[in-house]
């Protein structure tokens, strides 16, 4: 998942406001369905940056790629 906007953030020189995690509360403004979101739960879950889970440790993502992305 990506910043749906990040290129033209990166235009406009604000890199700073792209998001880089996800959080349950922004699933309506990303158009995100409940039953996407389950599946995204069920097959991405260790590539997934979700900010208001328990065991979200923003330390696991740093520097690294995701699965899916060739690491």
């Amino acid at each position: 998942m990506r910043e749906p906007n990040w290129v033209q953030k990166v235009e406009n020189n604000d890199e700073d406001s792209i998001r880089y995690t996800i959080s349950e509360s922004d699933l309506d403004e990303l158009k995100i369905t409940p039953s996407m979101w389950d599946f995204l739960m069920i097959r991405l879950k260790a590539a997934m940056h979700v900010s208001n889970k328990p065991d979200y440790n923003p330390k696991l993502f740093a520097n690294k790629l995701a699965p899916h992305e060739g690491a």
